[in-house]
């Protein structure tokens, strides 16, 4: 790994950065991180300890080029004595600057801060509240969040991650509003500009975002927040599709690559129906993201049995209007439109709890009415078939 020289250390600097100050060529090497910059000056780094941001802001907050070294101080680094003070930095501007070290021992908050062009990587982060934290073009990479909080008030844009190298534990964090926002690095542009295969980067990136989610719901299903925990089961089921999606393309491009260097032609055959499934496969993943993100929205992602309550009344009370509609002749008095209501509500149970279809649909029935039946019937399927697992996931025990 190349280290960027020392550079040299004015007499009037603070003391607190006249320490050998170096900085790490990542931001020049790592070529699909959000922070590369291969024309950056290295020798501009400045560094300094966690402790001494709020004593040398520059130009007010602001604090650009500085590698920070996050270590706990010499002095509070004994295990037997727990240090209770908590070092609070506020609305600091921290821009191209990178973090390293542990603060095992030292607890931190950082509230209002802004972090642009940052690099967390080879950082472990212990006890660190993020509380209305903005990450602009930051990288996640190589970093450890331990027993770490990420309010829901914190903003990402174009985030870096690495999937199995990025890891939260107990840590609190909304893994929609994270994962969405990582950097989408695998463009045509940058694939053609490295000679790299775009399905296979695209694989690999989603690959990582994959198993980074699959860390978060690990993190966040110890802190007993039921509303993160749910979104980022959310957020895992659509990205497993866009790996998915991403597989088979990935596996097409090869099928076809393989099809114009082959001479056997029973070879050529099988690869060809082979490359025209996957084709298919692809055209049915828009199908399979509509159906999933239906059921998902119907409960909340299994968070709430309210919204299933509600999605079955509005079948009913639809359905109910729609039979009556249909049962209409005429005015009549009062007594009859409520016994008309009533009778077109039962109708309307019936077909959606499954218990009396068939009491009502006829052979001779015109299309439509069957039509009408059968959509009744198949949207109580769904209620049902969603609404009986997310009240026993409930009422279970299986996660406290």
């Amino acid at each position: 790994m190349n280290i960027a020289q020392p550079i040299n250390i004015d007499k009037n600097e603070p003391a607190a950065i006249v320490n050998n100050p170096i900085a790490d060529d990542h931001r020049q090497r790592c070529f699909w991180e959000v922070i590369y910059d291969e024309k950056i000056d290295l020798n501009k780094f400045k560094k300094i300890d966690l402790a001494a941001v709020n004593d040398i802001r520059d130009n007010g907050d602001h604090l650009k080029h500085y590698v920070i070294n996050i270590n706990t101080p010499v002095d509070l680094q004994d295990p037997a004595k727990p240090n209770t003070k908590r070092l609070i930095i506020k609305d600091a501007i921290f821009d191209i600057c990178d973090f390293l070290g542990n603060n095992e021992n030292q607890k931190i908050t950082f509230k209002k801060c802004t972090f642009r062009k940052v690099y967390f990587g080879h950082s472990t982060f212990n006890d660190v509240n993020f509380e209305e934290c903005t990450f602009n073009e930051t990288s996640f990479s190589l970093s450890r969040f331990n027993r770490c909080a990420f309010n829901e008030k914190c903003k990402y844009k174009k985030i870096s991650i690495s999937g199995g190298k990025t890891v939260f534990e107990d840590t609190n964090i909304v893994s929609a509003d994270f994962i969405q926002n990582a950097y989408k690095y695998a463009t045509e542009t940058y694939c053609k500009e490295r000679k790299l295969n775009k399905y296979d980067q695209e694989y690999r990136m989603y690959s990582s975002l994959v198993k980074l989610s699959r860390n978060i719901i690990t993190s966040v299903s110890q802190i007993g927040d039921d509303d993160i925990y749910y979104n980022a089961i959310k957020t895992l089921f659509k990205l497993r599709i866009k790996e998915k999606e991403s597989k088979i393309k990935l596996d097409s491009n090869q099928i076809g690559t393989e099809i114009k260097n082959r001479k056997n032609t029973v070879k050529i055959v099988k690869d060809f129906f082979k490359l025209a499934w996957n084709k298919l496969h692809c055209l049915l993943f828009p199908i399979e993201k509509i159906i999933l993100s239906s059921f998902g929205f119907i409960n909340g992602w299994g968070n709430s049995f309210i919204r299933c309550i509600g999605f079955g009344i509005l079948i009913l009370i639809s359905y109910t209007i729609i039979y009556t509609y249909q049962a209409w002749i005429s005015p009549t008095s009062v007594n009859d439109i409520i016994n008309l209501l009533f009778e077109n509500y039962m109708k309307s149970v019936d077909i959606t709890l499954l218990v009396g279809y068939t009491k009502y649909y006829k052979s001779d029935d015109s299309l439509f009415h069957q039509f009408l039946l059968q959509s009744n019937m198949l949207l109580g399927l769904v209620w049902y078939g969603v609404s009986l697992p997310t009240l026993i996931n409930k009422i279970s025990m299986a996660r406290i």
